[in-house]
């Protein structure tokens, strides 16, 4: 009984916390609190013989140049770098396909190789890894990191927003509930809440020498186990896009039929123009 009432009183605490964090004002900010943003695509890093196999690069790639690439490209706050993790053995004929996205961007990318991906650790923790090699010289004192997949998309004003509600606050996790979930192959468009989605962000402070965890740090899911979350209900602005297409392996399409006013606010806000009708 005792180990029950310790873990609901640390649950509330805990949700206590996250309050708290959700509710600190702009104002706090100093000028001294400097940060970095960096938004992470994970593409095809890992052991998977499926990420290096060219039938799954030219459909994922075509995913990617009409969803992702074009929506984050069209950011409106264009200050951040989009570091892009990739499979050391992609074929040269991908890498090259990649080189051309980062030359052709209006925005900062950096394409990320790893060749030694041990099998041995998490995920997580080899994305870390790699990460902290990147990041070993930057000089600001926070760091803003958050994420995108390979198949989704962006609001142009997802950076923006993301920055607007940094607050200096060591291991917080910046999570705004509402976005969209597009069936791709029917042309349907729902409005959809998720909380601690896999859009979300993380504010950690920069440490000499010591590691940074980034936004992959944890699983999204679970983000409440591992930091504070600043939870924003962004419902007069959705932020992000989960496409469903016919080869989504885990997503399903989710959420609610979006109204007049929310396919029109998609048409403004993201770069693709699949549903060009109201």
């Amino acid at each position: 009984m005792k180990n029950i009432i310790n873990g609901l009183k640390n649950h509330i605490l805990k949700d206590l916390a996250c309050i708290l964090v959700s509710n600190i004002p702009k104002s706090v900010i100093k000028n001294s609190d400097d940060f970095k943003c960096v938004l992470i695509t994970c593409f095809n890093l890992g052991k998977n013989p499926l990420g290096i196999d060219e039938e799954y690069l030219n459909k994922r790639l075509e995913i990617f140049d009409k969803y992702t690439f074009s929506s984050i490209n069209a950011q409106t706050d264009k200050d951040f770098m989009w570091v892009i993790l990739l499979n050391g053995k992609t074929p040269q004929k991908f890498k090259d396909k990649m080189t051309k996205y980062e030359n052709s961007a209006s925005i900062s990318i950096k394409l990320v190789y790893a060749d030694n991906y041990d099998n041995m650790i998490s995920k997580r923790q080899n994305i870390s890894n790699i990460l902290n090699g990147e990041f070993k010289n930057y000089k600001s004192k926070w760091l803003l990191t958050c994420r995108c997949d390979n198949d989704d998309m962006l609001a142009k004003n997802y950076i923006e927003k993301m920055k607007e509600n940094f607050r200096p606050v060591h291991n917080m996790f910046i999570d705004f509930t509402r976005g969209y979930c597009l069936n791709s192959f029917e042309n349907k468009l729902n409005l959809y809440k998720s909380r601690s989605n896999h859009f979300i962000g993380y504010v950690e402070k920069i440490y000499p020498n010591t590691p940074i965890k980034t936004v992959y740090m944890c699983n999204h899911s679970f983000a409440k186990d591992y930091g504070y979350i600043r939870r924003i209900d962004n419902k007069t602005y959705p932020l992000w896009c989960e496409v469903i297409h016919e080869t989504n392996q885990i997503n399903q399409f989710q959420g609610s039929c979006a109204d007049k006013k929310y396919l029109k606010y998609f048409q403004e806000y993201f770069e693709n123009k699949m549903l060009d009708t109201v």
